[in-house]
């Protein structure tokens, strides 16, 4: 699916490119419309992109903290039943 997104982003750039040399007045609106088009629709992508890469990352954080957690709590316990039984 990314593929084919950028594959048509790729072929409409290119389309501009060949042809905005030799455009008439016109026709360069027309391509620097679709060009804008294109710069848009990139900034968005970065963006929602960025978004999910942040969001990615606090997830890898948390999912971290929680594989810590269980080897801490494994390590205080024997010191923990330690102190429970010297209260015995």
């Amino acid at each position: 699916m990314i593929k084919q997104v950028f594959g048509t982003l790729h072929e409409t750039l290119d389309e501009i490119m060949i042809h905005y040399p030799h455009a008439n007045a016109e026709q360069k609106k027309q391509l620097d419309e679709k060009l804008a088009f294109l710069k848009e629709f990139s900034d968005c992508f970065i963006e929602h992109w960025l978004q999910f890469e942040e969001k990615m990352a606090d997830f890898r954080e948390l999912q971290s903290a929680q594989l810590q957690a269980p080897a801490m709590t494994a390590a205080t316990a024997p010191s923990e039943e330690l102190a429970s039984l010297q209260e015995a």
